[in-house]
């Protein structure tokens, strides 16, 4: 069972989320981890483009795929790409992410709940989802080019925060809204249409 955050990793998460998107200006959804690592100076790398000897090594890391930090202080981004889909591929390229925005230097359990709290949230915030009336796993799917599993867990997420005691977005809340071109300062809830 993955473990549970104090709620500060949980709103920290989401505030850095929010500001890697305003730094990199990435501002259409669904959101394009590969491009987020691009303008961040990071290549993720196929395992596939390796010799065999080599990628066995790499699935014995992992089977998703993983990053680690070079002496020059960047960072480099593994990822498995034969028999997984994109929406997994991106998910593990925004966990991997996560890893490297939150400046994760060992492996541990907090920090990869860390780094999956950060990529789902990266993939899908929730109050996108609101803007947009999404109600449905499928929806959240077909708009944020999502699997079903981060759709789902991201719809839970989302029904959790519709019952917080909150009556307004919290300021990274509105900074996003903005970011995307939505303004809008209450919860009430609004259907808007997509920005492209």
């Amino acid at each position: 069972m993955p473990i549970k955050l104090p709620d500060a990793s949980y709103e920290n998460s989401k505030q850095t989320v929010v500001n890697t998107l305003s730094i990199f200006g990435i501002r259409g959804f669904p959101i394009n981890p590969f491009e987020l690592a691009k303008r961040m100076g990071i290549v993720p790398k196929a395992y596939s483009t390796f010799p065999t000897q080599v990628k066995e090594l790499m699935l014995k890391t992992s089977e998703d795929g993983f990053s680690t930090g070079l002496d020059n202080g960047k960072w480099d981004i593994f990822y498995n790409d034969e028999g997984c889909d994109a929406t997994r591929i991106n998910y593990t390229i925004a966990h991997e992410l996560g890893h490297i925005i939150v400046d994760h230097h060992t492996t541990s359990e907090v920090a990869e709940a860390e780094a999956n709290f950060f990529g789902a949230y990266l993939l899908v915030p929730i109050p996108l989802v609101h803007v947009l009336g999404l109600t449905e796993t499928v929806e959240i799917q077909s708009v944020f080019n999502v699997g079903f599993q981060v759709a789902r867990n991201s719809l839970n997420r989302y029904n959790k925060w519709l019952t917080c005691n909150e009556k307004a977005y919290l300021s990274y809340e509105i900074q996003l809204l903005q970011h995307f071109g939505y303004h809008q300062e209450s919860r009430q809830p609004k259907k808007t249409s997509l920005v492209s």
